[in-house]
C-alpha cells in the first residue's frame, strides 16, 4: 500500500518505523488515528499520528514541520 513511498524515505526513518512496528508500539485508536508508543530505553514520548483529508500528521517535532517522520512511517508499515 505505502511501499513505494516508504522506499523513498531515508534509511534511518525506515529503520525507526520498522523498529516501532516490531516492538508492537503502533496502536489504532480509531477514527484514522494511531498512537505510536515509545520504546523503553530508546525514546520517552508517545506520539499521535492522524490521517486527515489533507494528508498525514504527527505531533512530533518533524511532523509539526510537515515532514514524514518515523511515526507516520511506522503506521504505514503497520497498515501494510
Amino acid at each position: 500500500m505505502f511501499e513505494e513511498i516508504i522506499m523513498q524515505l531515508s534509511k534511518s526513518v525506515r529503520a525507526k518505523g520498522h523498529k516501532f512496528v516490531s516492538k508492537g508500539c503502533v496502536v489504532s485508536t480509531g477514527n484514522d488515528m494511531w498512537l505510536v508508543k515509545h520504546i523503553e530505553g530508546y525514546n520517552k514520548t508517545d506520539y499521535l499520528v492522524k490521517k486527515n483529508p489533507e494528508g498525514w500528521s504527527c505531533d512530533c517535532q518533524a511532523g509539526k514541520k510537515g515532514k514524514t517522520c518515523s511515526h507516520i512511517t511506522s503506521v504505514w508499515i503497520f497498515l501494510g
